[in-house]
């Protein structure tokens, strides 16, 4: 299956990587330091993961071991059909967006002449616990990079506790948080928004033409 969001944390719980499985169904972490893991898959909607195949694998790693985990899903059954018409009901989504941008001058509040981040990493959990921080039982909701300008939103969210973070360059210094819980409550759109200066030289993405 593609597009399935795979999740590497620590033992302690501490975001390593996430990645979304290709064409083929695989997913890869590469170079990692010796010690204790965990692998999350998230079901995509309309999928459960059938009896012996979880979702949280807990794994160590010597170096130079190379291993290989898989995870199964399998569809859920298809509804039966109602003829009881029912009435439309009210959209009960919410929105989250927002910008990451350059804050040259350390002030924490996004200026006129300061310009946003493009393909910057942000990172959506469902806060499962409601306690504003991360924990091991958080899901990884959706990850995306920064567009144009710094841009980044998730569409059509439940309500509920979440948090939002953004995964720093390494030549970048935060002068926002990197994490910011939120509660989304229904037909609203919540404004998530954070700083970066940049240290050493920005290295971006280029598109080469023939």
């Amino acid at each position: 299956m593609s597009g399935v969001v795979i999740t590497l944390r620590t033992f302690a719980g501490q975001l390593v990587g996430a990645s979304r499985t290709d064409a083929n169904g695989r997913f890869r972490f590469a170079n990692l330091t010796p010690g204790q893991y965990r692998l999350e898959e998230t079901d995509p909607p309309g999928y459960t993961s059938p009896p012996g195949s979880p979702n949280l694998v807990l794994f160590q790693v010597t170096a130079g071991q190379e291993m290989t985990i898989n995870f199964a899903d399998q569809a859920l059954p298809t509804a039966t059909p109602t003829l009881t018409p029912s009435p439309t009901a009210t959209p009960n989504t919410g929105r989250i967006y927002g910008r990451v941008w350059n804050d040259r001058n350390r002030n924490g509040t996004p200026d006129v002449n300061e310009p946003g981040l493009t393909g910057v990493t942000i990172v959506l959990h469902r806060d499962v616990l409601g306690d504003q921080k991360l924990q091991p039982d958080d899901i990884v909701m959706a990850i995306m990079v920064t567009g144009a300008d710094g841009v980044f939103s998730f569409e059509q969210l439940t309500p509920g506790s979440y948090l939002v973070e953004q995964v720093d360059w390494p030549q970048n210094v935060s002068i926002t948080p990197n994490m910011i819980p939120l509660v989304l409550i229904a037909r609203t759109e919540y404004p998530v928004f954070f700083g970066d200066a940049i240290e050493g030289r920005q290295r971006l993405p280029q598109v080469w033409k023939n």
